[in-house]
C-alpha cells in the first residue's frame, strides 16, 4: 500500500478483493474506507487466480496493473509504464518509447488478489512502415527481493535475460510472437506480473485467468497475450519479484505437464493467434512444443544414472511413467534406460531456430519516433 500510495501518477483506482483472509488484511483497509480511490470487495475464496479475476471484472480504467501481495514497485512505476503506451501513435499501435504523459487514462489497481486499474511491416531496407499490430502491454525491468527486502541476484536462472542480453538495458519494442516463441523455449518471459501493465482492452481479445492451472495460470495467460500484442519495453527496474519460502507462485517447483498443457491449449485453440503462416510449416506443432516436450518427458527421470544415484527417485519416475507416459517407459525400458541426447535439445538454439523457421522478427526494434 505503501508504494501504491506513493505512486507520481496520481489518477488511479485500486481494487481490493479479499477472501475473507483471518491475517487482518481486511480489517487493515477499513482504514481507506472515505479515499474514492480505493474501492473494497470481498469474495469466495476461490484461489488466487480467481481473486485477480474478480478485480479484472471491476476494473473501469484503460490501463491495469496487478498489484501482488507480497511484491512493491518504485513511485514512478504507473507514471513511466503508462507513459510507455501513451506515448504509442494511432491508438495504440507502434511508435516512440518515452517518458510519461500528462493526459492518459485511469489506473486500475490490486492487491494480491487485487488491482490497480498492430501487424509491423518493414520496407526492402528493413525500416517500420505502417503498423497494424497493436501495443497493449508494457513491460520493465525488476529485482528480485527475499523476506528482508534485500535484493537476490537470480540472473544465471533467468534465461530470457541472457537471450535478450544488451537489449534489457535499452528502451524498445518486442515482437509479441517472437516473445512466445522464446516463452515456449526460455521459460515465461516477464517472470512477475508486477512488471507488467496492459490496456484492458486487450482482456477483450484473450480473456481472465483460467482457475485451474494450480499456481502457474499466468503462464497461459502470458502466451496468449503475446500472440495478441507487441511489447513496450521499459528497462529501469521499477518493481520487485519477493521470493520466500510461503509464497503462491513459488517458480522452482514447477509441473513441466503444467506448462505442456497451457502450451498445447494455446497452440489448439483456433481464437489465440496462432498466425495461419505458421500452420502450413511441415510439423510446426511439434517444433513449437519440442524444448516443453523434452523437460515434462526428462522429469520422469527415466536414465541408468539416475538409478544409480538415486534409486528412490528412479522408481518414482518409472511409477508416474507407468500411468502418464507407457510408451516413453516401454521405449526407455528397450533402450536400457540409456541417456537421450534428442530429450536434451538446447534451447537457445532452438529459440533462434524457431525465429529463423516463422520469419519472426529479431532483434528488437528501437523507439520509433
Amino acid at each position: 500500500m505503501q508504494t501504491i500510495l506513493a505512486q507520481t501518477l496520481t489518477d488511479w483506482e485500486l481494487i481490493v478483493c479479499d477472501s475473507y483472509s483471518d491475517d487482518g488484511t481486511w480489517e487493515y483497509f477499513q482504514q481507506f474506507k472515505n479515499d474514492p480511490r480505493i474501492r473494497r470487495h470481498q469474495v469466495p475464496k476461490a484461489g488466487l487466480y480467481a481473486g485477480w479475476n474478480e478485480c479484472l471484472r471491476l476494473a473501469t480504467g484503460e490501463y491495469i496493473y496487478i498489484a501482488t501481495a507480497d511484491d512493491t514497485c518504485t513511485p514512478e512505476l504507473l507514471e513511466k509504464m503508462v507513459g510507455g503506451l501513451t506515448r504509442t501513435r494511432n491508438g495504440g499501435q507502434r511508435s516512440e518509447i518515452g517518458g510519461p504523459q500528462e493526459e492518459g487514462g485511469r489506473m486500475a489497481v490490486g492487491r494480491g488478489q487485487g488491482l490497480l486499474s498492430r501487424e509491423h511491416a518493414t520496407n526492402d531496407r528493413g525500416q517500420l512502415v505502417a503498423d497494424s499490430r497493436p501495443i497493449d502491454i508494457a513491460v520493465c525491468d525488476f529485482e528480485t527481493i527475499d523476506e528482508g527486502d534485500r535484493p537476490i541476484d537470480h540472473s544465471d536462472a533467468r534465461g530470457p535475460r541472457k537471450f535478450y542480453g544488451e537489449w534489457m538495458a535499452q528502451s524498445h519494442i518486442r515482437d509479441g510472437r517472437t516473445e512466445f516463441l522464446l516463452h515456449t523455449c526460455l521459460g515465461i518471459i516477464w517472470w512477475t506480473m508486477t512488471a507488467v501493465v496492459f490496456r484492458r482492452s486487450l482482456l477483450n481479445r484473450i480473456g481472465l485467468f483460467r482457475t485451474d492451472r494450480g499456481s502457474r495460470a499466468d503462464e497461459e495467460w502470458d502466451m496468449r497475450a503475446e500472440l495478441a500484442s507487441d511489447i513496450v519495453y521499459v528497462p529501469e527496474k521499477l518493481s520487485t519479484w519477493r521470493v520466500h519460502a510461503a509464497q503462491a507462485t513459488a517458480r522452482p517447483f514447477l509441473n513441466p505437464r503444467t506448462i505442456l498443457d497451457s502450451l498445447e491449449a494455446v497452440l489448439d485453440d483456433e481464437t489465440s493467434g496462432v498466425p495461419a503462416e505458421w500452420m502450413r510449416v511441415p510439423e510446426w506443432r511439434d517444433e513449437i512444443i519440442r524444448v516443453c516436450r523434452a523437460a515434462y518427458i526428462n522429469h520422469f527421470a527415466l536414465y541408468g544414472h539416475i538409478a544409480k544415484e538415486s534409486p528412490a527417485k528412479f522408481v518414482r519416475g518409472v511409477f508416474h511413467a507407468l500411468t502418464k507416459e507407457p510408451g516413453f517407459l516401454f521405449r526407455q525400458t528397450m533402450r536400457g534406460f540409456k541417456w537421450d541426447p534428442a530429450l536434451s535439445p538446447d534451447p537457445v538454439a532452438v529459440a533462434n531456430r524457431l525465429i529463423r523457421l516463422f520469419n519472426c522478427r529479431w532483434p528488437p526494434s528501437e523507439s520509433v519516433h
